[in-house]
């Protein structure tokens, strides 16, 4: 492996990796609890991007924050497989900061 992926790719106690697509689904609807706030800011580490992704009916809806002129994507729960959202959980690529008064589960996710 590359030495600068490594270091982006390294495990960090701020950040927690989305395990699989259940653990995306709760993480969300705790940060919406929370928060008080519609979705969750995810960072995708290996191009340390923002995104920004919510529950909608059957899907997600994706949003870059960095870029203001973009639109809200979304994406049908049967398609993330072949989007990138669905490439970033595939590869454990999607990350999301700890945030206060919130469960943090061990390395291996929700199921163990």
């Amino acid at each position: 492996m590359y030495p600068q992926i490594a270091t982006v790719l390294r495990f960090d106690d701020r950040y927690v990796q989305v395990q699989n697509v259940a653990h995306l689904d709760h993480l969300i609807k705790e940060s919406e609890v929370l928060n008080g706030r519609k979705g969750r800011q995810f960072c995708l580490r290996w191009t340390h991007r923002r995104v920004r992704i919510a529950l909608e009916l059957d899907g997600y809806e994706v949003s870059y924050p960095e870029n203001r002129q973009s639109r809200p994507i979304y994406v049908p729960r049967l398609m993330l497989s072949n989007c990138l959202l669905g490439f970033d959980l595939l590869y454990g690529i999607l990350f999301t900061r700890v945030q206060a008064g919130e469960a943090v589960f061990p390395r291996g996710g929700i199921d163990g």
